[in-house]
């Protein structure tokens, strides 16, 4: 059973409103073992509603001015993330619940905890298991969901309120119900083609993708990285207008000293990124100065990299890094050290991985089409060292330069 979960998180398909029986990375379709038991998680689930009821009505500290206590009367399951699940009100269509559990093993000591909430460095010889690794993964993400509660970031999905709940050793996060599509069903769907369905719309992309910048910088500004951006945390509305969401693998940059758990999607990792992670758990060792690494200036070229495999993603209607079989991967994740060998493996790729040898940039690159610009920009964001990448201030300066030079054409 915990091998078709691991599977599954990795595809990213623990979502009730995936119906397809496939991978969204590869288009290769699962084992019906598999598909069974996905489509048998959420006919398991069995919300207490009115231990959840009886619990936060006795709260009175949120700022949701239209939800009311009898609304958890009625909840629907949404989707299930490696720590928790969300659920949807049925009668209230401006808020989410998530459900935080606490793991059933507890971390090694109550100072590792600790140690945690304060963004310290943890020895992995003191994380011993990988139900440990899961906990302090998810007291990050209850504790930097409160933080969120205080901030007011446009761009980036409502936190309201966190509760935690001793009883049933639940934590619960209310949150704004994001309106819109996220960028995987857009894609999907077909809305940054062009007309003829062959090519694509470089205006909607390019409007997309400067807005979803301008969002990640918005997070940099204030100190905060997002560490987990794919097609699936970003919502847009019809303006193109972008909105974050799923913190749960963020963090506040001013509070980090060394990044020892794995925060995001191993697969999407750049080198840099990886090779960080397994310097700090002693995986491999340092070469000298030159690997002494600034982790909280990795963190925010992290961020970088990923919004240009969406932006790969919105462009060609492809994943980049998806050449993983079903069988490598439940190898390469079912335990703590294939945990951290499988970020060796993605970090062996990425020393021999150029963008310019890809034979869809060089289509688009050479073709003499305005297709021409993201093969710019994709060279410009998924370089392999780091302190080869651009800036966000810089890409945008590359799409309003664009947009005058067409302006002008016209």
């Amino acid at each position: 059973m915990r091998r078709y979960i691991l599977l599954l998180l990795f595809c990213g398909y623990l979502n009730t409103n995936n119906t397809n029986n496939g991978c969204k990375c590869c288009h290769n379709e699962f084992p019906e073992e598999v598909m069974k038991f996905k489509n048998s998680l959420f006919d398991s689930v069995n919300i207490d509603c009115n231990k959840y009821k009886a619990f936060l009505s006795k709260r009175s500290d949120w700022e949701c001015d239209t939800l009311e206590t009898t609304h958890f009367d009625n909840l629907e399951p949404m989707a299930k993330g490696h720590n928790g699940a969300v659920y949807r009100f049925v009668n209230n269509e401006n808020y989410v619940l998530k459900v935080l559990k606490r793991s059933e093993q507890p971390p090694v000591t109550k100072e590792e905890v600790d140690k945690t909430k304060a963004g310290d460095a943890v020895k992995s010889t003191e994380i011993v298991s990988e139900s440990d690794i899961e906990s302090l993964e998810r007291v990050n993400e209850i504790s930097f969901s409160s933080f969120l509660c205080n901030q007011d970031i446009d761009s980036l999905c409502k936190y309201y309120a966190v509760f935690d709940d001793p009883e049933s050793s639940n934590y619960y996060v209310i949150l704004e119900r994001v309106r819109g599509k996220t960028l995987e069903q857009s894609i999907r769907e077909g809305i940054f083609m062009g007309k003829n369905k062959k090519s694509f719309n470089v205006e909607v992309i390019l409007k997309t993708f400067k807005n979803l910048l301008n969002a990640v910088k918005s997070l940099h500004e204030k100190n905060l990285v997002h560490m987990d951006l794919k097609a699936d945390n970003v919502f847009i509305d019809g303006n193109c207008d972008v909105k974050l969401i799923d913190m749960g693998s963020g963090c506040h940059l001013q509070n980090i000293r060394k990044v020892i758990t794995k925060r995001g999607s191993v697969r999407n990792f750049s080198k840099d990124y990886a090779k960080m992670l397994l310097i700090n758990n002693g995986i491999i060792a340092k070469e000298g100065s030159c690997d002494i690494v600034d982790d909280k200036d990795i963190c925010k070229k992290y961020d970088i990299w990923c919004c240009g495999l969406i932006l790969y993603e919105m462009v060609f209607r492809k994943v980049l890094f998806s050449q993983y079989s079903f069988g490598n991967i439940v190898k390469l994740i079912t335990s703590v050290n294939n945990r951290y060998n499988y970020v060796k493996k993605v970090y062996q790729e990425r020393k021999s991985f150029d963008i310019e040898n890809d034979p869809l940039i060089k289509n688009i690159k050479y073709s003499g089409s305005d297709g021409k610009i993201f093969a710019e920009l994709l060279s410009a964001i998924l370089t392999r060292e780091d302190s080869e990448r651009k800036n966000i201030d810089d890409l945008v300066s590359m799409i309003e330069e664009y947009n005058n030079s067409t302006i002008v054409n016209d």
